[in-house]
């Protein structure tokens, strides 16, 4: 029985492991856009490319 618990212990971890890295990458894909999205707007603006908010 305790082996039995430890393994599936063990397997939830590596699950729990593994959608971590996957929501590290996601995080990073998102902020990278952002700060991508960001630095474009800013040449936009310096060249008065910017759209005009109403």
């Amino acid at each position: 029985l305790g082996e039995s618990i430890r393994g599936r212990l063990d397997k939830a971890s590596a699950y729990s492991e593994m959608y971590a890295d996957r929501l590290d990458n996601q995080m990073d894909d998102v902020l990278g856009k952002a700060e991508i999205d960001l630095q474009l707007e800013e040449r936009k603006r310096r060249l008065g490319l910017a759209e005009v908010d109403s």
